[in-house]
């Protein structure tokens, strides 16, 4: 990506970053997730190689951040919580009822 193309990216991400911050809090429920995900798509935009032109900035960000906050909803949803780990170790003591 070029540096100009990089600068017009992260300008767009900076002049509408509380409209994306709204739309992904819509979306995903979550503010804090919003905000992490809008800081992973500056970082990502530093990191990002060569596409060619982008002709929608606006665009390309939002789904960039939308995409971002998809891969972390699924980590999520296939992790497991250390409550739930300690449940399932934790073995019931008691008599089973029906002996």
């Amino acid at each position: 990506m070029s540096e100009s193309q990089r600068a017009l990216l992260r300008q767009f991400l900076l002049s509408g970053y509380s409209e994306l911050k709204a739309k992904l809090t819509q979306r995903f429920g979550s503010a804090a997730l919003a905000s992490d995900v809008l800081q992973d798509t500056w970082l990502r935009l530093e990191q990002a190689e060569p596409v060619g032109p982008v002709r929608y900035p606006k665009a390309y960000v939002f789904r960039m951040a939308f995409n971002i906050a998809l891969k972390r909803k699924q980590a999520e949803s296939e992790s497991v919580t250390l409550d739930d780990a300690m449940a399932a170790l934790l073995a019931d003591e008691a008599p089973d009822p029906s002996t």
